[in-house]
């Protein structure tokens, strides 16, 4: 902090009397103001940014039409791992019943 109280002074130091007159500060802000109003865009630049918007508005309705023409939505399926039963799904005896009777036809 205390640099910054300092600042007039080692400013005064270093330029060490060099001044400015008024024509000086004019040329000074004349170029200052000529120079923000003078940025102009570059040709190829903007040409370069023209094309790939156009590339990527292109791919994009390229991968819409394609996913629009498949035939029907696609069916998701979903299978347990595992449930909370304590008896099997299959039974036994039914099996058993089942082979039994298409031994005996």
């Amino acid at each position: 902090m205390d640099h910054l109280d300092q600042l007039p002074e080692i400013t005064d130091h270093a330029l060490s009397g060099l001044s400015a007159d008024d024509s000086l500060k004019q040329r000074i802000l004349l170029s200052a103001v000529s120079s923000a109003g003078n940025k102009r865009i570059n040709v190829r630049t903007a040409l370069a940014l023209c094309c790939i918007s156009l590339f990527l508005l292109l791919t994009c309705f390229i991968i819409k039409g394609t996913n629009q023409n498949i035939a029907g939505s696609p069916q998701i399926h979903n299978i347990p791992a595992g449930s909370h039963r304590i008896v099997s799904p299959v039974n036994m005896q039914d099996i058993i019943d089942q082979a039994t009777t298409s031994d005996s036809q």
